[in-house]
């Protein structure tokens, strides 16, 4: 089985009004991991969610294809976060992955139920191997 983390996910927008005017990278919603999984899940074929050293954890549990899925506060109208930015970390520990690499698919997925629409993208960020 193959262990993957995500360290810091992170949502913000290009500019947000303030008293002030506009400030610069407002941060949308934000998730470190410091305590606990802060309602982060796993879809497919995953188990053993869990949280240590400011990462969230899983293990796959077969060949499919799993993701960790976002709590409520990364989820709905999020248009504030136009021309913005997605920011996380990924990676995989080789001691775990009995000598394969990381299956080659998407690494984001977004989906709207409300439009009935998918994004996806694969290659963004190459994964950590630690061993």
């Amino acid at each position: 089985a193959i262990t993957v983390l995500a360290a810091i996910v992170e949502v913000s927008s290009d500019a947000a009004a303030t008293s002030e005017g506009l400030a610069e990278n407002f941060v949308l919603a934000r998730s470190d991991f410091l305590d606990d999984a802060e309602g982060w899940d796993i879809v497919g074929e995953a188990r053993e969610l869990s949280v240590s050293d400011g990462a969230l954890h899983a293990r796959d549990t077969g060949a499919g294809l799993w993701f960790f899925a976002a709590p409520a506060r990364f989820l709905g109208d999020v248009r504030r976060a136009y021309t913005g930015a997605l920011s996380f970390q990924f990676g995989h520990f080789h001691t775990d992955s009995a000598g394969r690499d990381p299956i080659q698919a998407e690494d984001v997925v977004l989906v709207s139920s409300r439009y009935n629409m998918t994004v996806s993208r694969a290659g963004l960020i190459p994964p950590w191997i630690f061993s």
